[in-house]
């Protein structure tokens, strides 16, 4: 993967450095978009009933607009080692309810990070620049951690780059009718 990052960083760029270097521009005064930042981070922690969290996170930084983070988490099956799916853990059509939880916890973390309290639905979400291209859904990336169940939806998933990413958390008491037993 390096090695790709790498070869695909030269045969994109070379050609501009290269006439950066050409036209005069001293090595000192190279714009900065030339320096590009890729970073992967994991983290492995047991969730709920021996189920293990695996969260990878990737950094990069490409000299665009600005950078971004986003995010891949799985569960794991302690015993079997087994990636546990939305199918291995929600019930069928339970999707509108899990939306409803993830809509309160969502409205909520909105407020906080707008400072406000004035957010009670969906399109005052959308009056602030969430969910302008789609309805909430029950995302892939999610967690069975030890309180709940918490939801990841990465920058521009559901909210502008502005607004981060969101990890909404529903606990255990309001979602297990909506989960799959052992």
């Amino acid at each position: 993967m390096k090695e790709g990052y790498i070869d695909g960083y030269r045969k994109n760029l070379q050609k501009f450095y290269d006439a950066d270097l050409h036209n005069g521009v001293k090595q000192e005064d190279i714009p900065a978009w030339y320096n590009n930042e890729y970073e992967i981070t994991s983290t492995l922690e047991m969730g709920r009933d021996s189920v293990w969290n695996y969260q990878v996170s990737i950094f990069e930084d490409t000299g665009g607009a600005h950078p971004n983070t986003r995010g891949k988490w799985v569960n794991i099956d302690a015993a079997t080692g087994k990636l546990l799916t939305r199918k291995d853990v929600f019930l069928p059509n339970t999707d509108q309810a899990i939306c409803e939880m993830i809509l309160k916890q969502l409205l909520n973390e909105a407020n906080k990070r707008l400072e406000t309290d004035t957010i009670s639905s969906i399109e005052g979400l959308r009056s602030v620049g969430a969910l302008l291209e789609g309805d909430l859904f029950v995302p892939d990336n999610f967690k069975l951690g030890k309180d709940g169940v918490t939801f990841l939806y990465n920058r521009y998933d559901i909210a502008p780059y502005t607004m981060g990413d969101f990890q909404l958390t529903v606990p255990y008491a309001e979602i297990e009718n909506c989960l799959l037993k052992k």
